[in-house]
């Protein structure tokens, strides 16, 4: 970025090929990979800061930097930005820090489950509740590892008509079954691979991490996704707090000679031939 402040360039009006409205790291994803490709950019953003729900503050006491939105970054990890390194966001200061163990689920009966990074050691904590639960654990991420591809392919391109993923699941290597799967509730799904109320429990709160109801349609995939990427993954925080996503991708973007405003709320769009303004 040429310049992060209140003031606008004079060469705002003709002298950028995208503008984009929002600092939030979706857009700054997006700004980034077109500064790298030789387009001229420029981030307006209302704010004070970038960032969007991927900021930090000290909400408690000086020096303690909290994540107030954002905390795990799991679901981006299998985006191309993460998983083939595209934009080598490591050069630009941004770790990620991987905790072990992953969290711990505590029941009103004193009992708790913890998730390791360890896929052992996280079925021995489910069957201290059921062994059968602790096999269907391990069943469940082997059909995920099946499905993932698909899902991931899916998540980096332009949605698809319901018509066609229908049919690219039937190909996938569980075909009917991952259809069924996209069909069902994330409920239904851990109601009918696990027989003991911890566990239930235990999985209900993963899936439910989106805040997505889970007795609706087609939230099947959530019961699988969800927990397989702490599984793998772990509860996985940029060392730093999440705002260290958008400083990287805002130093991307610095580098490959793209304009970052903070300060500059969006007051309109006016659309002239072909163009947005």
């Amino acid at each position: 970025m040429n310049s992060v402040g209140p003031h606008l360039p004079a060469s705002s009006r003709s002298g950028y090929d995208i503008i984009f409205a929002g600092a939030g790291h979706n857009n700054l994803v997006t700004a980034a990979y077109a500064a790298r490709a030789g387009f001229r950019v420029l981030v307006l953003e209302g704010a004070p800061r970038i960032g969007g729900n991927t900021t930090c503050d000290e909400l408690t006491l000086p020096g303690y930097i909290h994540d107030p939105c954002a905390t795990a970054h799991n679901l981006i990890q299998s985006n191309p930005l993460m998983r083939n390194n595209e934009l080598s966001l490591d050069r630009y200061g941004l770790k990620y820090l991987h905790p072990d163990p992953v969290f711990t689920m505590p029941f009103l009966d004193g009992s708790s489950i913890t998730m390791w990074r360890d896929l052992d050691r996280t079925c021995e904590e489910l069957a201290r509740f059921s062994t059968r639960d602790a096999k269907a654990y391990r069943e469940l991420l082997a059909d995920w590892e099946l499905m993932a591809s698909v899902v991931n392919e899916e998540r980096a391109a332009p949605p698809l008509p319901p018509a066609e993923v229908d049919a690219i699941t039937r190909q996938s290597a569980l075909g009917e079954t991952m259809l069924a799967i996209r069909n069902a509730s994330a409920l239904e799904i851990i109601e009918e691979r696990f027989t003991d109320e911890h566990v239930r429990a235990f999985f209900a709160w993963i899936a439910f991490m989106t805040l997505h109801p889970l007795d609706e349609p087609e939230t099947g995939l959530m019961a699988f996704s969800l927990v397989a990427g702490r599984q793998r993954f772990s509860w996985i925080l940029p060392e730093g707090g999440s705002i260290r996503l958008p400083l990287a991708l805002a130093r991307v973007i610095e580098e490959a000679g793209g304009t970052i405003l903070t300060s500059k709320p969006i007051v309109g769009v006016s659309c002239t031939g072909g163009r947005a303004t």
